[in-house]
């Protein structure tokens, strides 16, 4: 280890000389701090220290390290271990010193394409999931939507049904017919929206189905009048008579694309006309539709033809930037016709106006012809009336739902079947319920507060001691997009239905669950809502906040009607008076016994004056019973002299109207009520009798203002007033034994 034996082998390095009595370390400490730029050199130091070297090179047969030298290029200094003596002790190393510096730049480059090639690949990754993310939360974003979106239109359409199967008056059932198709359409354009495969895909999917052309016709017609109405456009449409009634195709998309033609012909069109034209040739047992859209309007020039075809180009922008659009019109409905095997034609005028046209090819179903289109549409309208196929009053029917305009029209929708209904207004309600009461059928909405419709349904399926634990489990949701049913069937749903939920469906399912010993045949039902619209009725007299026609849904003639008011002019004086002392009382703070007693006489009279057809006293009253019940001292003190006064004009305007021709009326016999029916009778009562076990008292009262308008024989008059009095005084025990004594003088 001295620089002597060192010496032997090499007698100068870069000319550093040895100093006397220099050991061969120091001089590798000084030959370090003379070849190299500084930066590494402790540990420079370490790596040419003698005292560890044995130790580093013990098992290995060299250590390295790289360093960059004065001229700042790369260096690698290497011991490679040599001799040992007998003991194993390390004796003598061969040290070298390699110019490195192409290849570490040439390792350097690859090292750095490599990290380049790895930060790729994490940016890739990255990117893949933050796509992910963002999908998901566009899915999670339109399922929200969706249901947002369809909760209202759900309590609209429930409601425009509920005036359908109600309304007897030809042009409100025309209105509300108008609000369901316009309300169709809007679910249909919602649903592509929200349609996430669709989206996603940019794929339209074809689904045929059996389909009326003339209700197709009729919807793309009241969706286009008004705004062609609007803009004081002339509306054309010619509908070949041959066309047959009853077709098979995807009459979702065909109106989908004549509403789009027609939509935009309003829209570039200033005045003039707008004409839809259907033609139907018969090509193989198939139906050959050749629609066509002409307008008078502002026409495309010939080089502007092809720009129809592409997503978001609007033609003329500066001549046309006041009329909205989106400029994807026409490429979806190109896309349309592709799918369905047609193809979209243009002739167009520049300053003249434009004619679009397709033709397509359509299964025939039922083949008779449509003939005239606006008269089979009047006579639908019409002849609109619902009708249920069967009853079901000894069915449990539990409703779960959070929003409580939903639980109203659902409840609404199943009137006509009779059945019990429970309402829960959260997850944990339901729960509650299910536990105490076994049910035939539970509806469930999804997306509710806290406890969603899911996790209700799971812990409902957990309460293995619960009743209904089998209980079928029908999952209501405004959840419209593509995979919706799968997913729910998956978690275990006995079935899915879509909100705006269809009266139709709705029974259908119910009928499908329910076992055939608990339904009852529907006709008495049935018999009791239908009304001959032909008949000719004696006409009242108008009366200022009197509605003839509402009176006369309830009693059916006109002569009993005469009794009503009659009965009403004789006692409102002293049914008033009454019911101002019972007012005192109220003021007096008599306890709970006032405000009881108050409730049931203002309910009776809410009752008289609605059988009159005074709808706003009745109003007036129901706001004071449902004030009275509740205690409500404040309104009731609000209300009740505006309730007086109104009760008191509308016996004046009635007596002025009436005068003394029907008090001294006799009994005639021709101008009797029908005659009810053994098994209708007995209908009747089986729905009073539930109304009054639950209190009812709005079908209580509609109950016996419809028995008002049959005759019945002396003894049956007499209980059925007996009757009447315990219904309007809510006395549940009377009223049950009446309801049994009419049904045993029935056998």
């Amino acid at each position: 280890d001295t620089y002597e034996r060192l010496k032997g082998r090499s007698q100068k390095i870069n000319n550093l000389e040895n100093k006397e009595g220099q050991g061969a370390q120091d001089f590798f400490y000084r030959a370090l701090e003379i070849t190299t730029n500084g930066d590494n050199l402790d540990k420079l130091r370490e790596f040419v220290d003698f005292s560890t070297l044995d130790d580093r090179l013990n098992g290995v047969g060299s250590v390295t390290m790289e360093y960059k030298n004065t001229v700042n290029k790369w260096c690698r200094e290497r011991f490679i271990a040599g001799e040992r003596d007998v003991s194993g002790r390390l004796i003598s190393v061969i040290w070298v010193v390699e110019d490195i510096d192409t290849e570490r730049r040439d390792r350097e480059e690859l090292m750095q394409y490599s990290r380049e090639v790895e930060q790729a690949w994490e940016d890739a990754e990255e990117a893949r999931y933050q796509a992910e993310n963002a999908n998901k939360a566009k899915s999670i974003f339109l399922a929200n939507m969706s249901h947002e979106i369809r909760t209202p239109i759900n309590a609209v359409l429930g409601l425009d049904t509920m005036i359908l199967r109600e309304s007897r008056e030809e042009h409100i059932r025309k209105y509300a017919l108008n609000i369901q198709n316009a309300g169709q359409g809007l679910l249909s354009i919602i649903n592509d929206i929200l349609d996430l495969s669709k989206i996603e895909s940019g794929k339209m999917e074809i689904v045929p189905v059996e389909y009326d052309i003339a209700s197709l016709i009729n919807d793309v017609s009241n969706m286009i009048l008004p705004k062609a109405d609007a803009k004081g456009l002339e509306f054309n449409m010619t509908i070949d008579p041959s066309t047959p009634e009853m077709l098979f195709g995807d009459d979702v998309r065909i109106r989908q694309v004549l509403v789009n033609l027609l939509t935009n012909a309003v829209k570039y069109t200033k005045e003039g006309s707008v004409t839809l034209t259907v033609i139907c040739n018969r090509i193989d047992n198939e139906a050959e539709l050749v629609c066509s859209v002409k307008d008078t309007g502002i026409g495309i020039a010939k080089e502007d033809l092809d720009k129809l075809y592409e997503e978001f180009v609007r033609i003329e922008e500066k001549r046309n930037r006041n009329i909205e659009g989106t400029g994807l019109g026409i490429n979806i409905v190109t896309n349309l016709l592709k799918l369905m095997g047609s193809k979209l034609e243009v002739d167009s005028t520049y300053g003249e106006g434009s004619e679009f046209r397709f033709a397509i090819r359509q299964g025939i179903i039922k083949d008779e012809p449509v003939g005239d289109l606006e008269k089979l549409l009047h006579e639908r309208t019409v002849e609109y009336n619902y009708e249920t196929g069967f009853v079901i009053p000894d069915t449990d029917i539990l409703v779960v739902d959070d929003n409580e305009m939903n639980r109203y029209v659902f409840k609404s929708l199943l009137k006509e079947l009779e059945c019990r209904i429970d309402e829960a207004e959260s997850g944990k309600k339901c729960l509650e319920l299910a536990g105490e009461k076994k049910y035939d059928i539970i509806f469930m909405d999804h997306m509710m507060p806290e406890m969603d419709g899911i996790e209700t349904f799971h812990r409902l399926r957990e309460m293995k001691d619960s009743p209904n634990a089998g209980t079928p489990v029908i999952v209501l949701t405004a959840n419209a997009i593509t995979g919706a049913r799968e997913q729910y069937l998956q978690e275990g749903f006995d079935d899915f239905l879509t909100k705006p939920i269809v009266a139709e469906k709705l029974e259908k399912l119910i009928g499908d669950l329910i076992p055939d010993d608990k339904k009852r045949a529907s006709s008495v039902r049935n018999a009791l809502r239908v009304m001959n619209r032909d008949e000719e009725q004696e006409e009242l007299p108008d009366v200022e906040g009197v509605d003839w026609k509402y009176a006369l849904l309830k009693v059916r003639k006109t002569d009993a009607l005469k009794e009503i008011v009659r009965d009403f002019r004789k006692t409102a004086d002293t049914e008033i008076d009454i019911l101002s002392d019972m007012f005192e009382k109220v003021l007096s703070d008599e306890g709970n016994t006032a405000y009881n007693d108050y409730r049931v006489r203002v309910h009776a009279m809410k009752s008289s004056s609605a059988l009159c057809g005074a709808l706003q006293v009745s109003s007036l009253a129901k706001v004071l019973e449902i004030a009275a019940r509740d205690g409500d001292k404040e309104t009731i003190v609000a209300v009740m002299p505006v309730f007086t006064r109104e009760w008191r004009r509308l016996k004046s305007l009635l007596d002025e109207t009436f005068g003394n021709a029907d008090d001294n009326a006799s009994d005639d016999p021709d101008g009797a009520d029908a005659v009810i029916d053994k098994v209708m009778f007995e209908g009747y009562l089986d729905r009073l009798e539930q109304a009054m076990e639950e209190l009812d008292t709005d079908v209580a009262d509609a109950v016996m203002e419809e028995l008002a308008g049959y005759s019945f024989d002396e003894g049956t008059k007499k209980l059925l007033a007996q009757l009447s009095s315990a219904v309007t005084s809510l006395d549940t025990e009377a009223a049950a034994d009446l309801i049994r004594r009419l049904k045993d003088a029935l056998e």
